[in-house]
């Protein structure tokens, strides 16, 4: 695991993940091993085709997951963005918890990487994405 912090000053951010996801999946498309034994898994979600991450104890128990919906204002309106595919890519331990860089294909940016901020308890505070 590194020990340097991913710069998220030139990312498109931060996004806060829509919290307990609750719905069906399709097929997962990466996981990735936290220190404390526990895994990080991402699909989409079977109904609308947005990213979700799926926190996984050692058994498989699922403590939480939570929707990835990226966003922006444009003329008073929101407007949603899609992350089209996800990969994990290495782990980096940080003073406030850990970062997940992950390599997207997201609809503003295209084939570009991200990073996925964790708290001490593993869980998503906010996500960037290049662009």
């Amino acid at each position: 695991m590194g020990c340097s912090e991913t710069s998220t000053v030139s990312m498109f951010g931060p996004f806060r993940p829509i919290l307990d996801f609750k719905g069906s999946l399709q097929a997962e498309l990466s996981s990735i091993r936290l220190p404390d034994g526990s895994s990080l898994v991402c699909a989409k979600a079977e109904n609308d085709g947005h990213m979700v991450i799926i926190r996984r104890s050692t058994s498989g128990e699922v403590f939480w997951m939570d929707k990835l919906i990226p966003t922006k204002n444009e003329a008073g309106k929101t407007k949603e963005g899609r992350i089209n595919d996800l990969r994990f890519v290495r782990l980096e331990n940080i003073e406030s918890g850990t970062n997940v860089v992950v390599s997207v294909n997201w609809f503003w940016g295209g084939k570009e990487r991200g990073v996925l901020k964790l708290n001490h308890e593993f869980r998503i505070v906010e996500y960037y994405l290049d662009w």
